[in-house]
């Protein structure tokens, strides 16, 4: 299928970013995909410094990038520092596991000369399941990105939040393109089979508008986000990720690449009266270094149009090495909390 939907070519030569640990082995996982459909890989690994992936780079002047997107960002800036004698071209990526949006797909583009995008999307109980197909950069205009995924491998259900079957890839059509959580079944695993595993991921079931490959057990997927901590709660108050997204974060003045919140108790000697008890810390990764005065129209904007002036909020600038991570999967965590 990913050579059918051309997400890895034969003439492709791929820089692998993707980690690998105790347990954990998505590496691995990508260099076999990538062998299996016939691409070259340079397996470097997560944990490379950015000056030695540079000159892997250089050396072996790969088309392809595969790495989660924080990854990918985080070399990016790196080459943006750069002399433009000294930089490096990547056609195409191919990310996984964390959400791209637009405004990050323009800055791999202006730095990398990155063309098109493809994805991957699964998970470590269900292995790979899906892909997105390369499209270019700029066309991207919903809410969501489409995934095709072989229905003869995998069972694909949306349920919504009262339990029940909106929609299923088995034939259950009337539901389709509502929007739930999906559940997965896996047809091939034999061994240690996994039946109706719930992912935390929202998503919608399309039939899959072929090309020329004649007749396929195909449907589409679109995946809407992640469920799960897409919001929090200071003072009983809930905070959505996606609000502060669209609000705050997108907007093109600050070039907000990437964001994480940490909330912790306030020291009880640093309280004022009428302020919550936790306090939000925000660190931000900018395409460009934010002097003090952005960064703090930044935080007044979060104060003033989603958080409100009962919480104590600080803004950070960092880097990517200064986002902290999951300690398995070494995804970065949007929301870091520190309440016992």
């Amino acid at each position: 299928m990913l050579s059918q939907l051309r997400v890895i070519t034969d003439d492709d030569i791929i820089l692998n970013l993707h980690g690998g640990g105790i347990m954990y082995r998505s590496q691995e996982l990508i260099g076999n995909l990538i062998d299996l459909a016939g691409g070259t890989e340079l397996s470097v690994g997560s944990s490379a410094l950015d000056m030695a992936v540079l000159q892997a780079a250089q050396q072996f002047r790969p088309n392809t990038l595969a790495a989660t997107s924080s990854r990918m960002l985080q070399f990016a800036q790196h080459v943006s520092t750069l002399p433009e004698h000294e930089r490096v071209t990547i056609r195409k990526i191919i990310y996984t596991s964390e959400p791209l949006l637009p405004a990050r797909e323009k800055y791999l583009k202006s730095v990398l000369g990155v063309e098109t995008i493809a994805s991957i999307y699964g998970s470590a109980e269900a292995g790979p399941c899906f892909a997105s197909p390369p499209a270019k950069i700029g066309v991207q205009t919903t809410s969501y990105r489409e995934f095709v995924f072989d229905k003869t491998i995998v069972v694909v259900e949306i349920v919504g939040d009262d339990g029940t079957v909106i929609a299923d890839s088995l034939g259950m059509s009337e539901g389709w393109g509502q929007v739930g959580e999906i559940v997965i079944t896996s047809r091939c695993r034999l061994r240690n089979p996994l039946v109706r595993y719930q992912t935390g991921d929202l998503g919608s079931l399309q039939p899959f508008h072929g090309t020329d490959n004649g007749e396929l057990d195909y449907h589409c997927l679109h995946f809407h986000g992640r469920n799960s901590a897409k919001s929090w709660t200071v003072n009983g108050e809930y905070f959505d990720i996606k609000e502060l997204e669209n609000m705050i974060f997108n907007k093109s003045e600050y070039g907000v690449l990437d964001w994480q919140v940490v909330i912790e108790p306030v020291p009880v000697e640093e309280r004022e009266d009428g302020m919550a008890v936790d306090g939000l810390e925000f660190r931000v990764v900018s395409k460009r270094r934010l002097d003090d005065k952005t960064l703090d129209r930044l935080r007044q904007d979060v104060v003033d149009n989603t958080v409100g002036s009962q919480v104590r909020v600080l803004m950070r600038r960092t880097e990517y090495e200064g986002l902290e991570r999951g300690s398995l999967a070494r995804k970065v965590m949007k929301v870091v909390d520190r309440r016992s």
